[in-house]
This record gives structure tokens, C-alpha cells and sequence, in this order.
């Protein structure tokens, strides 16, 4: 992990993946104490993280996606943030944006055709959050796009605070492939379904 915070733990998530991922982690993983390993079929980046924050063990959870990196102090300045104002829920944004400036404008999930900019949505992967919302929220829920968003609302209707992280220590690479934003753009929740092999239209 690289971090200057050393007391974490890391849950890896292997939703459905065909790359050998468990064979080239798991010496590390043996190797590690602070490592777990969950393998479970395509169920979408909803259940994943959901299966991550289900066997959390420490006071707090955040997201690392695959493609994705933290800056050596990300956790060390989120942790720092929640604990210098212990009424917040959650932290999120800081991204730096590493790709191709057009990648940085996605589909508004409000008005179809229109594109917003990526510092006008959430990004799950840099939630910071005190594990006992995530579980009394009962994570995220299965949506074909938008479930951060959906967390984020579920969250302010029962009044619980959000602070948007000012440093930028995610690293967030737009030009990944299969990512949800890019299928939502091709072919709308009908395009997401097919990748996911849950789709059943014509």
C-alpha cells in the first residue's frame, strides 16, 4: 500500500475476474497478516464494495478500485479530517485525474444527452467513511449507474454531515477499459446490464 499510515487493513474483492488475480496475489496475501482475500462471481461494483465493508473489522472503510491509486499520505490526511471533526460521516473527492482531459466529462444521470464534469459527481472509490454508517445504511444499493450519488442521498436525508477532501491523493485513471461511465454514454442502464450479464432485452 505505500501509506504513511500503517494501521490499515486491505480487503480484496475479486469480483468475477479472469487474470489469474488470485494466483499472483496470493503470496503477498499469506505473506501479510493485514490482507484478506474474497472471490465471488460478477455481481457489480455495488456488491463488491458491499462484501468488503461486510467483513470490516476497523472504525472506518474506504475503496480502492483496481485501476486506481492513493498518494502515500491518503489515508493518513482522511483519517486526519474525520478525527479533527468527529461530527462528520463521510469524506469524499480529491481526486487527481490521470488520462485524457475528454474522459474527464460523463453522462448527467439528471438530463439524458447532457454531460457533467467529474468533480460534480461522487466517486465511491474516494469515500471515507465511518464503518457503522456504511452498515446502518446498509451499503450501497444495486443500481445500474449512479449508486454512489444514491448513497450520498440516502445519507443527507437522515442528516448525517459530508466533507468534500481538498488534497488530492486519489488517483483516479480515466482511461481504463469497461469503465461504467463509458458504457452508461454507449448504450444507457441497458449497456451496463449486458456487461454484467444481467441483461435480458432484444
Amino acid at each position: 500500500m505505500g501509506q504513511t499510515y500503517p494501521h490499515w487493513d486491505l480487503i480484496i474483492v475479486d469480483d468475477g475476474s479472469t487474470d489469474d488475480t488470485a494466483r499472483l496475489l496470493m503470496p503477498i496475501i499469506q505473506s501479510d497478516p493485514r490482507m484478506t482475500y474474497c472471490y465471488h462471481a460478477n455481481r457489480g461494483v455495488a456488491r463488491a464494495r458491499n462484501s468488503g465493508i461486510a467483513l470490516a473489522r476497523g472504525a472506518y472503510v474506504t475503496f480502492i478500485d483496481s485501476d486506481d491509486e492513493y498518494r502515500p499520505d491518503h489515508l493518513s490526511h482522511r483519517l486526519n479530517m474525520m478525527e479533527r471533526h468527529p461530527s462528520l460521516s463521510l469524506v469524499h473527492g480529491g481526486i487527481e485525474y490521470i488520462g485524457p482531459a475528454e474522459k474527464q466529462y460523463v453522462p448527467d444521470a439528471f438530463r439524458p444527452g447532457k454531460k457533467i464534469h467529474l468533480r460534480k459527481c461522487y466517486a465511491g472509490g474516494t469515500f471515507f467513511a465511518r464503518t457503522s454508517v456504511f452498515k446502518s445504511l446498509r451499503g450501497f444499493r444495486n443500481l445500474p449507474f449512479a449508486t454512489d450519488l444514491d448513497f450520498i442521498q440516502r445519507m443527507r436525508r437522515r442528516g448525517l454531515p459530508v466533507a468534500v477532501a481538498r488534497s488530492r491523493t486519489y488517483r483516479y485513471h480515466l482511461d481504463s477499459d469497461n469503465r461504467l461511465c463509458d458504457l452508461y454514454e454507449q448504450g444507457g442502464e441497458a449497456a451496463i446490464l449486458k456487461f454484467r450479464g444481467q441483461w435480458t432485452g432484444n
